[in-house]
């Protein structure tokens, strides 16, 4: 489709403008209301202006009109409008369904492992992001959650391996210099045992 209104749609989405990608979004779907990524866009944008209800509705449409192959994207938003949301318990229910649809693919088990992570259980979260490592191309985002369930679990040398390996693939990587910084001064802080 060369509908520029496509292009606004997901330049709004990639800014993370909800507001205008929620206008855009709105005006191509009264045109052409079988394009799956625009409700997934659209459902976004309702998530981050907290229209919940709505939202739910439009990544549901996003989810029946997604092809096969791309079903473990959808699934995915319906986990970021959760984890959004505070509701972990659904979010990581979606995150597990993107994976099993889907895999081979790195990023669901991000998703999934951050938001175990997130529901205080590190080491599962490890097992996921684990997989990530070894599925992610590139794998920088992998290593950063690697880092962070191991941080989370007291054992800062080895994050510091894996927040080093996130930096070696993107030295500008802010996320992963604060945690690098982070875990560095742990490990020199005096009279504290060293992890």
């Amino acid at each position: 489709m060369s509908d520029p209104r496509l292009d606004r749609v997901f330049r709004a989405f990639d800014a993370e403008h909800a507001a205008s990608a929620l206008q855009w979004a709105e005006a191509l779907l009264e045109d052409v209301p079988d394009l799956w990524p625009v409700w997934l866009v659209y459902g976004w944008a309702l998530t981050e202006l907290t229209r919940y209800e709505a939202a739910q509705v439009a990544i549901r449409r996003g989810i029946r009109l997604a092809p096969r192959e791309k079903i473990a994207l959808a699934f995915c938003q319906m986990g970021h409008h959760y984890y959004d949301r505070g509701n972990l318990s659904s979010a990581i229910e979606w995150y597990r369904k993107a994976t099993e649809v889907d895999p081979a693919r790195g990023a669901p088990w991000i998703y999934l492992g951050d938001a175990i992570r997130t529901s205080g259980r590190p080491a599962e979260a490890l097992v996921c992001h684990r997989r990530a490592v070894r599925l992610a191309r590139p794998p920088d985002e992998a290593h950063l959650n690697v880092a962070l369930d191991l941080r989370a679990l007291g054992r800062y040398r080895q994050a510091l391996v894996h927040v080093r390996k996130a930096l070696a693939i993107d030295p500008e990587y802010k996320s992963a210099k604060i945690l690098e910084e982070d875990l560095i001064q742990a490990l020199d802080t005096p009279g504290r045992p060293r992890r």
